[in-house]
């Protein structure tokens, strides 16, 4: 399937880049081989399962390592599956073994389908569940949960069956770091609009004077130090990344 898909993506005129598929397994209980580590199968911006995620022996643990592999607060995880249903996998082999062989269908083909079946590890699954499943796995952001008006329709050995489909999409949360950073940005932003540029100070450096008073009561003029800690480090003093102040008179 694998090789049918990359000559068919090939033949499309499609790079390796824009489309290639490769074989592995992300969601066993062993980690990852090393094969599948590499910076290539990072940072995408969309998994999907397309009605596999019940016949998944983990659930939890494919969720998260396929969380694993999407971006930082924009990657989404799509799961397409079946709302819960009756399951029986003895039903194929008492049909087959209770009649006749004047069926339609061969007793090979009965026990394909029998073993199809006994790998159903799941009989569907709720919105609760999924989400559950999601926020678990960092995947925190924008939970949908849609049911499809349509059913799907499949023809076992026991009869017909009608199965209820939903797709569920959620997106990765920000890792730590990026709440950090989004913090200090956030923090910078609302500090640079209190203050402008008023004169350099003794180090050539800028000197900073507030707007308006901090607080109504001209208690708080400060100005940045940033010699003791810059954001970026650029200025070649060993910046942290943080920015320290001190009052340029007694605020008391």
């Amino acid at each position: 399937m694998v090789t049918h898909y990359n000559e068919a993506a090939r033949s499309s005129g499609l790079t390796t880049e824009q489309a290639h598929a490769v074989v592995g397994d992300l969601i066993g209980p062993e980690p990852p081989a090393a094969e599948l580590s590499g910076p290539e199968f990072y940072n995408f911006d969309i998994a999907a399962i397309g009605l596999g995620f019940h016949h998944f022996e983990d659930p939890p643990l494919a969720v998260k390592r396929l969380g694993e592999r999407l971006k930082a607060e924009t990657g989404v995880l799509v799961i397409v599956d079946f709302l819960p249903f009756e399951h029986n996998p003895d039903a194929a082999a008492q049909h087959n073994h209770g009649h006749g062989h004047e069926h339609s269908h061969s007793h090979q083909e009965g026990q394909q389908v029998r073993s199809a079946q006994h790998t159903i590890k799941h009989n569907g699954f709720t919105a609760a569940g999924i989400q559950h499943l999601f926020a678990s796995a960092g995947l925190t952001e924008d939970f949908a949960f849609d049911v499809l008006p349509e059913p799907a329709v499949f023809d076992f050995p026991e009869g017909r069956k009608e199965r209820t489909l939903f797709i569920a999409k959620a997106r990765k949360g920000p890792t730590f770091w990026n709440k950090v950073k989004t913090w200090v940005n956030g923090s910078l932003d609302a500090i640079g609009g209190q203050v402008q540029v008023d004169r350099a100070d003794e180090g050539g450096l800028p000197a900073f004077a507030p707007r308006r008073d901090v607080d109504g009561d001209g208690a708080a003029v400060f100005q940045p130090r940033r010699g003791v800690a810059d954001v970026d480090g650029e200025d070649g003093d060993g910046g942290t990344g943080v920015r320290a102040f001190q009052p340029r008179r007694d605020v008391t």
